[in-house]
């Protein structure tokens, strides 16, 4: 599988060569550099919260489980962009009905699926999605996170992911970091010499080159967070940034990465309200920029969010109150390609 990724034009070529390069057009904060589309496929998914979502192909997106308000879910969901098509995949065997887990994109065309919860119990369990044969497995290492919901997981590179947070149901929040390798089925607790503090209904996002942004989620039980921290896995260090200006405190939102260095940010609840608002994250600069698109989903929490790989990302469902099962397509957000700049010709 290939991931096509939007890279900055001041990442590919030298200063000089820059500045005798005209833009087109140079974007600003808080105006319209991307849309939202609703897809509004011929079917889907039902209405639901608490799934998860993570890239398996370039413009396919997994969804798997969550709740409908009458039970929590154990269905496997393929989205595919170039029909725009969500295909039931109801393979022989999956894990648990579930809600409250997290996946991330494994390598090839496999996904990793951990923990979660439903109405009996918690989880702890590692299971792998293969799309070549359409198969959920098991895999029972022989040591990994204790059972929890409400972490987060994002993909770190190779056959590796990036699990921090969640929460067991009795005690403080945690604030542990994991990472999980596919070649030999282990996961291994990083113990970094400072990290976030411990939190769950956070959102984390690959930023490549074994780099993960954390935004936001609950350090306690009426208490939303808005800091952004990126994990580095060749030092194994997390770094608290400080960005100028940053989406407002929250928990219950949805991230991806439209490209290299970027994160979209959507939604989330700031203990008062559902948000309906869209930023954008450069870790080049170090900026939070908000987007104004001329439509966008509805104010939302418990939404999932996937990168596509062509420099797009998908949103479904979420709860504002009620259980929502629109699919929208976030497209041209962020820094332009190389390929729209056009030489300067001097006279």
């Amino acid at each position: 599988m290939r991931f096509r990724r939007t890279t900055h034009a001041a990442r590919r070529f030298p200063l000089m060569a820059l500045i005798a390069l005209l833009p087109l057009a140079t974007p600003s904060p808080a105006v319209r550099m991307g849309t939202w589309a609703n897809q509004a496929p011929a079917a889907g998914p039902s209405a639901r919260y608490l799934h998860a979502m993570a890239p398996i192909g370039e413009d396919l997106v997994l969804l798997y489980g969550g709740n409908d308000g009458s039970s929590f879910l154990g269905d496997t969901w393929l989205y595919d962009l170039g029909d725009n098509t969500w295909t039931n995949l109801a393979p022989a065997g999956a894990p648990s009905a579930r809600g409250w887990h997290a996946m991330a994109y494994l390598g090839g065309d496999k996904v990793l699926l951990f923990g979660g919860v439903n109405d009996r119990r918690s989880f702890a369990e590692t299971w792998t999605y293969d799309l070549s044969d359409n198969s959920w497995t098991w895999f029972p290492p022989a040591i990994g996170p204790p059972e929890r919901h409400g972490h987060a997981m994002a993909y770190l590179g190779g056959d590796q992911v990036l699990l921090f947070g969640g929460y067991d149901g009795s005690g403080p929040f945690f604030g542990d970091t994991w990472v999980y390798d596919r070649s030999d089925n282990t996961w291994t607790e990083q113990a970094p010499g400072a990290a976030p503090p411990g939190r769950d209904l956070h959102a984390m996002a690959s930023l490549g080159g074994g780099r993960v942004l954390v935004f936001g989620g609950r350090v306690g039980y009426y208490d939303p967070d808005g800091e952004t921290w990126v994990y580095d896995s060749s030092a194994n260090s997390w770094t608290q940034l400080a960005p100028a200006a940053s989406p407002s405190a929250r928990y219950v939102h949805a991230m991806a990465s439209p490209g290299e260095d970027q994160v979209l940010l959507f939604g989330g609840n700031d203990d008062s309200s559902y948000l309906d608002d869209t930023w954008l994250y450069d870790l080049g600069d170090n900026t939070w920029t908000e987007q104004v698109p001329a439509a966008a989903p509805s104010a939302r929490g418990y939404a999932a969010m996937a990168s596509l790989g062509t420099g797009q990302v998908l949103l479904f469902g979420g709860w504002d109150g009620s259980y929502l099962g629109d699919t929208w397509l976030a497209t041209g957000f962020g820094m332009p390609p190389f390929t729209v700049y056009l030489p300067l010709v001097i006279k």
